[in-house]
């Protein structure tokens, strides 16, 4: 493993921290959504960059190192972990979490772009928070746009969650998106976290949940301003589910059922594991019983769901996010070399 780290001034605030994997078509993007950021809103904030490429094969790492040699000095510590073997997702978060010294952090993939929101006032807005959650807009093909049906599931969720206890929404389900999460970065730091963390392989955001939630005094917040655009491409698990990403999952199951003492909900994650192997799409839905007990508690709150989802509606500001979108792909066009 290359590790080489800058040191500035020992005073920190913020980690923006980048998980990089063949991103080499995205990265700058990624990294001018940050600097946008830094230069806005970060006059009076210690930011940190931490920078986890997990053995790219494309030229991922010489694009980080271009852009780092015009803009490094607007960050206080910039770390660049290089992995000389491909480690991970999980294990990549792990050398993140290891490294971080500020207050605060946000983690998000190499193909992300962040959108032009305080991202800073968000973290300390909402600091009592173990999750604090954006809403998603996502870009596909270089367009940005809503979702409409995972906004309003978000809102279901939200809705959903807030009364049955968002301790229970990740061993539910729910619809959360990651991008747009972040996480409590003492709680991140906790020994439980990292050993949890550390039994899986490349879905790390989940296990990070469970976790947090299994805790006493849990917390969720659920904003509704968008932070991080999520970009879908062919290699996302979003849409490839590889062997990796399966055994993860599974193993994600395996653990949840084992922990489930009540025995409708033992039932219900027997089910969602039963469903998740199957490859007929049809017959993943019909026995998965998750998706009943979610309907069932979607119809029960379904007025207070549909006013709410039209509230955060009106107020979305899409065509900005467009606009700033333009201005990011702009700028990351002069280090857009081969």
């Amino acid at each position: 493993m290359q590790l080489e780290v800058k040191f500035m001034e020992d005073r920190n605030s913020f980690t923006f921290a980048l998980l990089s994997y063949n991103h080499s078509k995205y990265i700058i993007e990624h990294l001018e959504s940050i600097k946008f950021l830094v230069d806005k809103y970060a006059s009076n904030i210690d930011v940190d960059l931490i920078i986890n490429d997990d053995f790219s094969k494309d030229n991922t790492r010489d694009k980080i190192d271009l852009w780092l040699c015009h803009n490094e000095n607007i960050f206080k510590r910039v770390l660049k972990i290089y992995n000389d073997v491909n480690l991970g997702t999980c294990k990549s978060t792990l050398n993140i979490i290891n490294n971080c010294n500020t207050d605060y952090i946000k983690i998000t993939a190499g193909d992300d772009v962040f959108s032009y929101e305080n991202i800073f006032s968000f973290a300390v807005k909402y600091n009592k928070g173990d999750i604090i959650s954006g809403l998603p807009i996502g870009l596909i093909n270089h367009k940005l746009d809503f979702n409409h049906a995972d906004v309003f599931n978000i809102v279901a969720s939200d809705v959903i969650y807030s009364k049955v206890g968002h301790d229970k929404r990740f061993k539910s389900l729910s619809f959360n998106n990651a991008p747009n999460i972040i996480y409590n970065l003492t709680k991140l730091k906790s020994d439980s976290l990292k050993r949890f963390l550390g039994n899986y392989d490349v879905v790390e955001d989940l296990p990070i949940q469970i976790n947090l939630a299994e805790s006493n005094d849990f917390k969720f917040i659920q904003d509704y301003k968008t932070y991080v655009y999520y970009r879908r491409t062919e290699g996302s698990t979003y849409i490839i589910a590889n062997d990796r990403f399966k055994n993860d999952q599974v193993k994600i199951f395996d653990y949840l059922i084992d922990k489930e003492n009540n025995i409708f909900d033992k039932l219900i994650l027997k089910s969602r594991k039963y469903s998740f192997l199957k490859k007929n799409r049809v017959l993943k839905k019909i026995f998965n019983l998750g998706i009943y007990l979610y309907l069932l508690r979607l119809i029960l709150n379904v007025k207070t769901i549909f006013v709410k989802y039209r509230s955060v509606m009106s107020d979305s500001d899409i065509d900005n996010h467009k606009l700033h979108f333009d201005l990011i792909n702009k700028r990351s066009q002069k280090y857009n070399v081969n």
